[in-house]
């Protein structure tokens, strides 16, 4: 007769071994990541340095989430509110800064957030940032009738509307103003001088690209003269007369800049989703600039141009 098998029972040594294993087996999954990680961050970091955007004329203003130099070491935590977001325009000494002081209207730092690459999640409710240089005025930013704007984002919460930045010398009087209304209301809406004046001072489209939402997109608003345009993914959206201007008197009127909201209220239409570069020229950029510029973001943040 043949004896019964027995099963023998792992001894604390063979157990430890086995857990051993495991946990060299996990660690090195997490390095390999963390490596990964680190090497996009590193790439990206080489294009922004190599790309084209460091010598256009006029660049005012370049806001970008990659370097190590945007942001404060404590708020380059995954998770963690950013309290100030710095200007990295290599062409100026005076910088256009950003800022938000109180703890509740931070944006939060995103380590892999677009593309495996950090950037600022605003939360559609109350965050945004401010210019936190009260001497700085409309023409350190933008021309009487030129600008160009580029924004890369993910919106990623419906709103009625998600902005991003504007300038108001007085209430409603005199608006730099551009953001995008939610899916109910697909409309762009483009503001150059006194507010909400359609033909005049402002450009309204309803060609908003289909699968906008919750994927990254890079937007450029561009006005020159009497013309303004907007592009997304390298493709012209619409190109309409704009006439409204800003005299000598508004552009040296103090700049109110936000970031993620036009308003600091309850109708303050607040960005719900990842904010990752701002770029502004205060004049309007040629074909073959804006075909450089839209190649470094594509290639850099992985959007396809269409």
């Amino acid at each position: 007769m043949h004896k019964p098998i027995r099963k023998k029972a792992f001894s604390l040594i063979e157990l430890s071994v086995v857990i051993l294993i495991i946990g060299i087996l996990i660690g090195g999954v997490s390095q390999s990541s963390r490596v990964v990680a680190q090497m996009r961050l590193a790439s990206a970091r080489s294009i922004t340095q190599s790309s084209g955007v460091n010598s256009l004329k006029d660049l005012t203003a370049w806001l970008e989430s990659t370097s190590n130099k945007s942001f404060d070491a404590r708020d380059q935590e995954d998770g963690a509110p950013v309290d100030n977001w710095y200007d990295t325009n290599p062409q100026t000494v005076a910088k256009i800064n950003f800022t938000q002081g109180t703890s509740t209207k931070q944006p939060s730092f995103k380590a892999n957030a677009i593309n495996g690459l950090p950037a600022l999640q605003f939360d559609g409710i109350n965050d945004l940032m401010t210019l936190t240089d009260s001497t700085k005025t409309l023409q350190d930013l933008v021309g009487v009738d030129e600008a160009t704007i580029i924004v890369v984002h993910q919106m990623n919460i419906v709103r009625e509307s998600n902005s991003f930045m504007i300038h108001k010398a007085s209430d409603n009087v005199v608006r730099f103003n551009s953001h995008f209304p939610g899916v109910g209301n697909s409309v762009y809406y483009f503001d150059f001088g006194t507010c909400c004046v359609e033909g005049e001072s402002r450009i309204t489209g309803s060609s908003f690209p289909a699968s906008y939402f919750n994927r990254v997109n890079i937007v450029m608003w561009m006005k020159k003269s009497t013309t303004a345009t907007i592009r997304v993914n390298g493709t012209q959206m619409m190109s309409s007369a704009l006439t409204g201007s800003l005299s000598s008197t508004d552009m040296a009127s103090p700049a109110t800049f936000l970031l993620g909201s036009n308003g600091d209220d309850p109708e303050g239409y607040f960005l719900g989703g990842y904010l990752s570069e701002v770029i502004l020229f205060r004049r309007a950029l040629r074909s073959e600039e804006i075909a450089d510029v839209e190649n470094y973001l594509s290639r850099k943040w992985a959007v396809k141009l269409n």
